[in-house]
């Protein structure tokens, strides 16, 4: 791939090919010397011997760390896995068997859910009731699941597992056909995701969900209720993945939910626009290309307006303005929020309000507006409106504000409390931000080595689990602490190349396909 590259780079009329920047980006979370190495010799063609004789080195040390450097990146690029042909089996079934509606009780689960979207509770009451006219056991633990799912999303635990509970015995019944119990073991295994606070874990019963839907898909996956639920469980799968700080883990189950949801046409519904859309940004991350990105989930933002799903769409306009954070482009990030944070508190389910403000917070941090960063915040601060899964973001976006208005002792004490959450949590990437602020709120009170100490543990967990966007923070607060010119002049070397890759127009022809419709 390097060589194929180095050739596209050496010709005139070839365009540089995607996988070009990816490198790039990779590259920075190489050590220098390795990356310096790879770049010129492998990218550039630069003899060795130039190579060993400006790094100082031996010729057995560069292809030392050539080799060591070459096993990083592909680390890095190539760790997602093939995406699995068992999803689909070995036969095209694009035409799949014609959707049958079964249960009588369809009318009211639409109900639910419009209400569901629309972050109205009732959607719980009309489940209730509907689970108490239902007799036959297969489809009572289905609804009995959508309850405890729904119920999850509102933040109301007690009922969400009194309905679990209801459930388990009759979806792991004997009676009952293999492939639907092993639907309704598979939704049951979401629904205790769900309810678990610490991400490792809740990723582990999200495993065991995609391997029950799986198994029941094995005697016909045309079925779509369990493709269905199966795009669903690899989308939430991947958020989880990247909340650990598992890049590679995330993209890659999210390019299966993806590809799911295209080969069964399943985009007409709330959840997979929301799936489409973190797939695009896990893409922006990946490549640098966050224009592409915007222009999908712009798009997919439009259709979620039109359909009147106003959580998702609450949920894609955080997307929305975290994609211009990550372009630099704060103003434009001000601009989407100031246009969605009209919809009421009521008007979205209580996950969705956080993502959005969070997002907002840290444009309005990083434009000189920390006081106003810090007025939103107040919104959405923790007490049962907000799920304690969100308190460690809270606390450290609150940290970055107060830093910036120059008040250090109490943004440190709430980057402590980001860091206890997050790591109570084992959410990596949030454990480095944590690291990161408390280095620099540390540094300005005179503490250098302790600053030290926390920036080099945000930049070794940020090398190896941090998007692009926080590398290139820990790198910028990295050369402030220990006040390196040359650490200083690769972060703005990185800068450089995220500002030009992000501001590139979507692409258009095989590619363009990526680029959903409203």
């Amino acid at each position: 791939m390097l060589r194929d590259i180095r050739n596209a780079l050496r010709s005139p009329d070839s365009e540089t090919p995607q996988a070009g920047s990816t490198v790039d980006i990779a590259l920075y979370r190489l050590p220098e010397r390795q990356r310096e190495i790879l770049r010129r010799y492998d990218l550039e063609g630069e003899s060795q011997a130039a190579i060993t004789r400006d790094l100082a080195i031996s010729p057995r040390q560069f292809y030392r760390d050539r080799r060591a450097g070459l096993a990083a990146l592909s680390a890095h690029l190539f760790n997602e896995g093939e995406a699995r042909e068992e999803i689909f089996g070995s036969a095209d079934h694009t035409a799949a068997h014609p959707v049958t509606v079964r249960d009588a009780e369809m009318v009211g689960r639409t109900l639910a859910r419009s209400l569901w979207q629309s972050g109205n509770a009732d959607g719980l009451r009309v489940l209730r009731e509907l689970t108490a006219h239902v007799r036959e056991p297969a489809a009572s633990a289905d609804l009995l699941l959508e309850l405890a799912e729904v119920a999850a999303e509102f933040d109301d635990r007690r009922l969400a597992a009194e309905a679990a509970r209801t459930a388990e015995p009759v979806a792991a019944e004997s009676g009952i056909p293999p492939a639907r119990r092993d639907y309704l073991l598979g939704k049951l295994a979401r629904v205790r995701a769900s309810l678990t606070s610490e991400a490792s874990a809740t990723a582990s019963h999200y495993r065991a969900a995609e391997t029950s839907l799986r198994r029941s898909l094995g005697a016909d996956p045309t079925r779509i209720e369990a493709q269905s639920a199966l795009a669903h469980t690899l989308g939430d799968l991947a958020i989880v993945h990247f909340v650990l700080g598992a890049l590679a883990e995330a993209r890659a189950a999210s390019l299966e939910a993806r590809r799911v949801i295209e080969r069964f046409d399943l985009a007409p519904s709330a959840k997979n626009v929301e799936t489409l859309a973190f797939d695009a940004i896990l893409q922006a991350f990946r490549t640098g290309r966050a224009a592409e990105a915007q222009a999908e989930v712009a798009a997919l933002l439009l259709r979620s307006i039109e359909s009147g799903w106003c959580s998702t769409a609450t949920r894609l306009a955080g997307y929305a303005v975290g994609l211009s954070c990550v372009s630099g482009d704060y103003a434009d990030a001000i601009g989407w929020y100031e246009r969605m944070s009209s919809i009421p508190f009521g008007g979205t389910r209580p996950r969705e309000r956080p993502v959005l403000t969070f997002e907002a917070a840290h444009a309005y941090t990083m434009s000189g507006m920390p006081q106003k960063a810090l007025s939103i915040l107040k919104d959405v601060e923790p007490d049962e409106t907000l799920a304690s899964s969100e308190s460690p973001s809270w606390h450290a976006s609150v940290a970055a504000a107060l830093e910036r208005c120059g008040y250090d002792v109490p943004a440190l004490a709430q980057a402590h409390r980001a860091l206890a959450g997050h790591t109570a949590q084992r959410g990596t990437r949030g454990v480095a931000e944590a690291h990161r602020l408390i280095a620099i709120c540390n540094a300005k009170l005179g503490n250098v080595d302790v600053a030290r100490e926390h920036i080099l543990e945000a930049q070794r967990l940020s090398e190896a689990h941090a998007t692009p966007y926080a590398l290139l923070r820990t790198l910028v607060a990295k050369a402030d602490i220990l006040r390196s010119p040359k650490i200083r002049s690769e972060a703005i070397e990185l800068a450089r190349l995220l500002r030009t890759l992000g501001k590139r127009p979507p692409t258009t022809g095989a590619t363009g396909a990526r680029t959903a419709r409203p």
